[in-house]
């Protein structure tokens, strides 16, 4: 079976399939598009180790290499021996579980259009060597979403990044996405000092942590400057979760504000994080910037009267 044999298979989809059948050696069936057995049937069947299975077939051939060594090892104990094989096959299937896991979170995050650009080849095995071993749900629909992204637009996701991303635990992971909350699209979190960001969920100990897992920079002495603005300009617009704000000073180019800025692992991954504004951190960080010398304002979007189906930002709203 070929991937144009699949019925209803959407261009995007079409693609992302066949990363992922060359990462799994074989053809990969949707969910939604099995036409052996419906999809509770073929996990239970997937699980069950039945003889004959593709994952098992597979598995087989990676772990025999394995065994003969196992057998070696065993000096012929034939109990030990086949209890061997039952937990490296064992292996082998979760692994396939997985990875068949993170396959369908893939597909239901892919963008209606993708790149005609091919995935890697490095990345791709790099991807799937990893991701067998991500067994919890959350840290599964994130992996999906690096794959998604990356089949969409190659190139999105390092493969440092998914060193990375392998060894974030789901306590880290959650500190992550709360740090996210508060994190411009640049990805800077505003240093206001005394550990300010606990009000918002972020310690001095999750800072720490962060760092530890490689998403954010070591040091505490960091600045956003704006030297590379215009001469002429005394104004920029970033957006934060969706928020459009406006710094603007007379003397902008010169201004440095103090921040915890991520990595490039941690903004790559931040792009999978949905917006999910904090209003208190935004109010504190513009009440922080105007007590810095900044003009701070929010942005509204506007219908425009005399201009129908058009839109003009306006700043009008201290933050």
């Amino acid at each position: 079976m070929d991937v144009k044999d699949l019925v209803g298979v959407s261009k995007p989809a079409t693609k992302l399939i066949e990363v992922i059948s060359a990462g799994m050696g074989r053809l990969y069936e949707p969910v939604a598009t099995r036409r052996k057995a419906d999809a509770d049937a073929y996990a239970v069947k997937a699980l069950s180790v039945a003889e004959g299975e593709a994952a098992i077939v597979k598995a087989e051939t990676q772990a025999l290499a394995q065994v003969r060594q196992l057998e070696i090892l065993a000096n012929g104990d034939a109990e030990l021996i086949q209890r061997a094989r039952l937990r490296v096959l064992t292996r082998e299937v979760e692994g396939q579980c997985n990875v068949e896991a993170i396959a369908e979170q893939a597909l239901k995050h892919l963008p209606a259009s993708v790149s005609e650009a091919p995935v890697s080849d490095d990345w791709r095995r790099k991807f799937f060597l990893e991701a067998e071993n991500v067994c919890d749900a959350d840290l599964q629909l994130l992996w999906g979403k690096v794959l998604a992204g990356e089949t969409a637009s190659p190139g999105s996701y390092s493969v440092r990044t998914l060193g990375i991303l392998k060894n974030v635990s789901r306590y880290e992971a959650e500190i992550f996405m709360t740090f996210c909350g508060l994190a411009s699209d640049h990805g800077h979190v505003v240093n206001m000092g005394n550990n300010k960001l606990k009000e918002f969920g972020i310690s001095y100990g999750s800072l720490l942590t962060l760092r530890d897992a490689g998403l954010l920079h070591e040091n505490d002495n960091l600045h956003r400057d704006f030297g590379d603005l215009p001469d002429l300009m005394a104004s920029m617009v970033e957006i934060n979760n969706g928020v459009f704000i406006e710094l603007s000073a007379p003397n902008i180019r010169n201004m440095k504000i103090p921040c915890y800025p991520l990595t490039q692992a941690g903004q790559e991954l931040r792009n999978l994080i949905p917006p999910n504004p904090c209003e208190p951190y935004l109010k504190a960080m513009g009440q922080y910037l105007r007590q810095k010398g900044f003009s701070v304002k929010r942005g509204r979007i506007k219908l425009l009267p005399d201009q129908p189906g058009t839109s003009a930002i306006n700043f009008d709203e201290d933050l």
